[in-house]
């Protein structure tokens, strides 16, 4: 007698992807916000000794941040190739929205300064160049001077050049540990640091020039730029919560309470080999509980630029900041007090 013949098992249909993978998207964003403030930051710190009136950053510091960029951009290249079809889709279309609200944040700016001060914001490369070679910030000095609208739109581009080149100096130190890449070399560091300061001082000199009436309008101008700038910045991350149901920024844990000890001691300092609560990222701190640092400036700025003093106290709050490193805040801060 013939068996009946067995009827193949039924397939399980694929299951429709209803969300976007949130992390893929937030670590892909994060990785490229970084890549792009590398190659500022890189353009920023090579630029002729006539243009930025001082020495740019050595070969050999502009070779180490080119090596860290490139394995933030290959970074991001790897997570949106391993994305999800639906995933890249969103992430792509966020993109797209936020490279929109970019170009919007430079018509605003340029129809601002052109109506405040008479000045063109687009005004770049070779004449905004020539400008600054024919008009060289001498350096020491804060006397009072006539500050002319060219200069109060140059203390505004030059606030967002020291605060770009002090994010990647930190993060060039601490690159993200998902790239596998090694830090910068200390010389490296160093010689950023030397020139996000320098960039600050002469963003610095150009506020203490003004006076008066002067002074209130080249902080106005310097804000209002600001302003314009996490407008667009808070378009974007809109649009990445649109795409992605989720808000770009994931809310941190509360750290637990350290206990009190029974006597109070002078101990000597600790390193702690830490993970990270909000991203499970492993570093070494002087706390024992609490966020790594990048979790710690992200929870600082809620997602907007941050100020100058934004990265000193993320690395306070993280335990991250190194002996040598206060020492050079300290002598910052006394340089600043005897101005």
């Amino acid at each position: 007698m013939t068996e009946p013949l067995s009827q193949p098992p039924e397939q399980p249909a694929s299951p429709e992807l209803e969300s976007p993978s949130v992390e893929d998207m937030r670590h892909a964003f994060r990785l490229q916000e970084v890549a792009e403030w590398f190659d500022q930051t890189i353009e920023i710190a090579s630029r002729p000794a006539d243009v930025l009136n001082f020495e740019p950053a050595s070969t050999e510091t502009i070779a180490e941040l080119q090596r860290v960029a490139t394995a933030y951009h290959t970074g991001v290249e790897q997570v949106v190739e391993a994305m999800d079809p639906l995933t890249r889709q969103r992430y792509e279309t966020f993109i797209q929205a936020r490279t929109q609200a970019k170009q919007e944040e430079d018509q605003r700016t340029t129809e601002y300064m052109q109506e405040k001060n008479g000045t063109n914001w687009l005004q770049l490369g070779k004449e905004r160049f020539e400008w600054k070679r024919a008009n060289q910030i001498p350096p020491e000095d804060y006397r009072p001077r006539p500050v002319t609208p060219e200069m109060q739109m140059e203390r505004a581009r030059l606030s967002q050049e020291s605060w770009v080149t002090l994010y990647i100096y930190n993060q060039a130190k601490r690159p993200d540990e998902s790239l596998g890449v090694e830090p910068v070399t200390p010389e490296a560091a160093e010689d950023l640091r030397r020139v996000s300061s320098t960039i600050m001082n002469q963003e610095n000199r150009i506020l203490n020039w003004s006076a008066g009436e002067q002074r209130e309008k080249t902080r106005e101008i310097n804000d209002t730029v600001w302003s314009i700038h996490r407008r667009a910045n808070g378009e974007a991350y809109r649009a990445f919560e649109e795409q992605a149901g989720e808000s770009i920024f994931e809310p941190l844990p509360e750290p637990e309470a350290v206990p009190e000890p029974a006597e109070s001691k002078v101990e000597e300092r600790k390193i702690y080999e830490r993970e990270c609560p909000g991203c499970n990222t492993s570093f070494h701190s002087t706390h024992a509980e609490g966020p790594c640092y990048n979790c710690a400036l992200d929870s600082i700025t809620h997602g907007m630029p941050p100020e100058e003093g934004d990265f000193n106290t993320a690395s306070i709050v993280s335990g991250t900041l190194t002996e040598e490193e206060m020492e050079h805040l300290r002598k910052d801060l006394e340089s600043v007090e005897t101005r």
